[in-house]
């Protein structure tokens, strides 16, 4: 979306905001340069982004599955890589780079993108978090005050 975006001539797109709030420093991006498919094979990913899509449109339930099965095979093949006691909320590649953005001194990572909801402490006092998207069973946004992040269940 951001290529397509930028490439209107309309929108100007920001990659990725580094807040901070309190004495937090939060680092926020949309993340999909991350997707390993995005990363290996951008064309194919742009071609399953439509199909999902369609999915999305004839049955939001197996979107959502998913979602769910690629996470479970991912936490099973790298599983010790990880070094969680917990599964991880998210995809390995994306556990990696919020790990590679604590190294530089963040102290909350909050990724989009993936469509995995939760937050996660990783390390010491770090926090992953991810709001899922708009596609969710359930719409959900992170919520910033002085340092605390929150994950927050969107009611209309």
């Amino acid at each position: 979306m951001e290529a397509f975006l930028e490439g209107s001539g309309v929108f100007s797109v920001v990659p990725f905001i580094d807040v901070i709030s309190g004495d937090q420093r939060i680092h926020i991006e949309h993340d999909h340069l991350y997707d390993p498919l995005f990363l290996f094979y951008p064309k194919l990913y742009i071609q399953m982004s439509k199909l999902l899509g369609l999915f999305v449109l004839i049955s939001p339930a197996f979107f959502h599955l998913w979602f769910k099965i690629w996470r479970f095979f991912s936490w099973v093949k790298n599983r010790k890589k990880l070094k969680l006691q917990d599964p991880p909320i998210d995809n390995p590649n994306y556990i990696s780079a919020a790990r590679e953005l604590f190294d530089r001194g963040f102290d909350t990572v909050i990724f989009g993108h993936t469509h995995h909801i939760g937050m996660q402490s990783i390390g010491k006092n770090r926090i992953y978090a991810n709001a899922g998207s708009w596609t969710a069973e359930s719409m959900h946004y992170i919520r910033i005050n002085n340092g605390n992040v929150h994950l927050m269940e969107w009611r209309s």
